[in-house]
């Protein structure tokens, strides 16, 4: 029982280390998103969105195949942080 408090809360990893491993390298992978998912963290229009893109002052999309097209996630937070910063 100790071991796994302390493994909760201090964060030490003493249980599956591969496990927690893994997780980490997932975590920093890079993430996709789709239009939806940047229309609702950006909270504008699609053609607002294509407006940017087209200007160049928004992330451009990428195409996955067929007609299915992602946005890299932190492309699109690092916009966000960078519109922030300029306020």
């Amino acid at each position: 029982m100790d071991l796994l408090f302390n493994t909760l809360i201090y964060g030490e990893i003493h249980l599956f280390p591969h496990f927690y491993q893994t997780m980490e390298i997932h975590s920093k992978a890079p993430r996709f998103l789709r239009l939806p998912e940047v229309l609702n963290l950006v909270g504008v229009t699609r053609s607002t969105l294509y407006r940017w893109m087209d200007a160049g002052t928004f992330p451009k999309q990428i195409s996955v195949g067929g007609n299915t097209v992602v946005w890299v996630e932190s492309a699109v937070t690092d916009w966000m942080e960078d519109q922030m910063a300029s306020r």
